[in-house]
């Protein structure tokens, strides 16, 4: 596998719960910080204008920007016409956000 290839699939935006929680618990701060940085990078890179979603971006390692974004759905993968739409379930959870922090979305 291309070492400069970081997948992540939009999935993981139900997973910073886990990291809220522990970064409460614990007083962790940083924990927190990181699944707010996360939820922002992911959002600004899986979301597109008109809110379609696509399934899974590849970052690249060293430059942190985009490689190639992904629907992994059907028969036209990759293409805007293919964009999925089971995983906008995993952005408009409440489970990612902070609880109250409103100011906390990440802006288009």
């Amino acid at each position: 596998m291309d070492e400069d290839f970081f997948p992540v699939i939009i999935d993981s935006m139900c997973n910073l719960v886990l990291l809220y929680c522990a970064g409460y618990y614990t007083g962790n701060q940083q924990l927190i910080d990181i699944a707010t940085r996360h939820a922002h990078t992911v959002f600004r890179a899986i979301v597109c204008d008109d809110w379609s979603i696509y399934h899974l971006i590849s970052f690249d390692a060293k430059t942190g920007g985009v490689k190639i974004r992904l629907t992994n759905q059907g028969h036209k993968d990759g293409h805007r016409e293919a964009e999925t739409r089971r995983g906008q379930s995993s952005t408009t959870s409440p489970r990612p956000a902070k609880a109250g922090s409103i100011e906390n979305r990440p802006s288009r």
